[in-house]
Protein backbone atom coordinates (compact mmCIF):
# COMPACT_ATOMS: atom_id res chain seq x y z
CA UNK A 1 0.00 0.00 0.00
CA UNK A 2 1.30 3.42 -0.96
CA UNK A 3 0.55 5.71 1.97
CA UNK A 4 3.35 8.26 1.78
CA UNK A 5 5.14 10.39 -0.78
CA UNK A 6 8.35 8.46 -0.11
CA UNK A 7 6.65 5.15 -0.99
CA UNK A 8 5.07 6.70 -4.07
CA UNK A 9 8.43 7.95 -5.37
CA UNK A 10 10.01 4.56 -4.65
CA UNK A 11 7.27 2.81 -6.63
CA UNK A 12 7.53 5.26 -9.52
CA UNK A 13 11.30 4.96 -9.78
CA UNK A 14 11.60 1.20 -9.51
CA UNK A 15 12.35 0.06 -13.04
CA UNK A 16 10.59 -2.91 -14.56
CA UNK A 17 12.64 -5.50 -16.43
CA UNK A 18 11.43 -3.92 -19.67
CA UNK A 19 12.69 -0.49 -18.63
CA UNK A 20 16.05 -1.95 -17.61
CA UNK A 21 16.30 -3.65 -20.99
CA UNK A 22 15.36 -0.47 -22.87
CA UNK A 23 17.86 1.67 -20.94
CA UNK A 24 20.53 -0.97 -21.54
CA UNK A 25 20.02 -0.53 -25.29
CA UNK A 26 20.59 3.23 -25.18
CA UNK A 27 23.82 4.42 -26.71
CA UNK A 28 25.45 7.06 -24.58
CA UNK A 29 24.42 9.76 -22.17
CA UNK A 30 20.88 10.96 -21.53
CA UNK A 31 20.08 14.67 -21.39
CA UNK A 32 16.77 15.76 -19.86
CA UNK A 33 15.75 19.33 -20.61
CA UNK A 34 13.48 20.91 -18.00
CA UNK A 35 14.50 18.25 -15.46
CA UNK A 36 13.26 20.28 -12.48
CA UNK A 37 9.66 20.15 -13.70
CA UNK A 38 6.91 17.88 -12.40
CA UNK A 39 8.11 14.63 -14.00
CA UNK A 40 11.80 15.35 -14.49
CA UNK A 41 13.22 14.27 -11.12
CA UNK A 42 11.24 11.01 -11.17
CA UNK A 43 12.27 10.23 -14.75
CA UNK A 44 15.93 10.97 -13.98
CA UNK A 45 15.90 8.71 -10.93
CA UNK A 46 14.14 5.93 -12.84
CA UNK A 47 16.77 6.09 -15.59
CA UNK A 48 19.63 5.92 -13.11
CA UNK A 49 18.06 3.03 -11.21
CA UNK A 50 17.58 1.25 -14.54
CA UNK A 51 21.32 1.45 -15.25
CA UNK A 52 21.81 4.62 -17.27
CA UNK A 53 25.51 5.46 -17.27
CA UNK A 54 25.13 9.23 -17.22
CA UNK A 55 22.06 11.43 -16.83
CA UNK A 56 22.42 15.17 -17.37
CA UNK A 57 19.59 17.42 -16.21
CA UNK A 58 19.11 20.95 -17.52
CA UNK A 59 16.90 23.56 -15.88
CA UNK A 60 16.82 27.05 -14.43
CA UNK A 61 16.54 25.35 -11.01
CA UNK A 62 14.47 28.09 -9.41
CA UNK A 63 14.01 25.58 -6.55
CA UNK A 64 17.53 24.79 -5.38
CA UNK A 65 16.25 21.83 -3.33
CA UNK A 66 15.39 20.02 -6.57
CA UNK A 67 18.88 20.60 -7.94
CA UNK A 68 20.43 19.32 -4.69
CA UNK A 69 18.21 16.22 -4.75
CA UNK A 70 19.14 15.44 -8.35
CA UNK A 71 22.84 15.82 -7.59
CA UNK A 72 22.50 13.55 -4.54
CA UNK A 73 21.01 10.75 -6.64
CA UNK A 74 23.73 11.08 -9.30
CA UNK A 75 22.31 13.42 -11.93
CA UNK A 76 24.76 15.93 -13.37
CA UNK A 77 22.99 19.28 -13.37
CA UNK A 78 23.40 22.16 -15.78
CA UNK A 79 21.87 25.51 -14.90
CA UNK A 80 20.46 27.51 -17.75
CA UNK A 81 17.39 28.95 -19.39
CA UNK A 82 16.34 26.83 -22.35
CA UNK A 83 14.91 29.93 -24.04
CA UNK A 84 18.45 31.31 -24.27
CA UNK A 85 20.40 30.38 -27.38
CA UNK A 86 23.58 30.56 -25.29
CA UNK A 87 22.31 27.83 -22.98
CA UNK A 88 21.32 25.61 -25.88
CA UNK A 89 24.68 26.06 -27.60
CA UNK A 90 26.56 25.20 -24.39
CA UNK A 91 24.70 21.95 -23.64
CA UNK A 92 26.72 18.75 -23.67
CA UNK A 93 26.01 16.50 -26.60
CA UNK A 94 24.02 13.38 -25.92
CA UNK A 95 22.36 11.00 -28.33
Amino acid sequence: MIDSEKKLIAAMTTPTPEVIEAVGQLDGDILIQGVAGKLGPTLAELLLRAGARRVIGVSRFSDTAVESYLQEIGVETVRGDLLSSGTLAALPTAP
